[in-house]
């Protein structure tokens, strides 16, 4: 069982904690969150992030998610996180609809809906405080080996390399 959330105002901004600890960032999590895009960013393969769904694990305060939410065009956003309160207070602050929020009790069903589905990844590890292992369970589980989609989407691999990658993969 997660230890409780807690939530203290600071720089005029309601925060989540658990443990004594900030989910993100207590100075100034909007340019966390802009960091955060950016740096992800850099890993999506340009092809599978302009079609896949993704997966944010780990929601924090949620200006990550407000921002990437409204960077996506089509995409659906899928947000898993441990906390259902933390869930409840984004929803309660927040107007966006297209994000489909799963939580611990749903993580079989997650699994299950998005196996196939090849989510476009993405963690946010500072709000894993205290619930890592549920994270980094399901961020194994996604990201665990790569799959054979992910693979012919790298635009960044030779047309060698991609054929032995392949063949890895179907050899597993």
């Amino acid at each position: 069982m997660l230890d409780r959330i807690e939530w203290q105002t600071k720089n005029l901004m309601t925060l989540p904690f658990r443990e004594g600890r900030a989910l993100c960032s207590q100075r100034d999590p909007r340019r966390e969150a802009t960091l955060w895009l950016q740096n992800e960013k850099k890993r999506w393969p340009r092809r599978l992030a302009e079609a896949s769904p993704f997966l944010v694990l780990g929601l924090g305060a949620g200006f990550h998610v407000e921002l990437l939410s409204s960077h996506l065009s089509k995409q659906p956003l899928h947000v898993f996180e441990s906390d259902q309160e933390l869930i409840t207070k984004f929803r309660e602050r927040t107007s966006l609809q297209n994000i489909f929020f799963w939580s611990e009790s749903e993580k079989m069903e997650l699994k299950a809906s998005l196996h196939q589905q090849f989510p476009v990844v993405v963690s946010f590890r500072p709000s894993w405080q205290g619930a890592e292992s549920t994270f980094i369970e399901l961020e194994s589980y996604f990201l665990g080996s790569q799959n054979i989609k992910q693979i012919l989407q790298n635009e960044n691999l030779s047309e060698e390399k991609t054929f032995w990658r392949i063949l890895g993969e179907v050899v597993k």
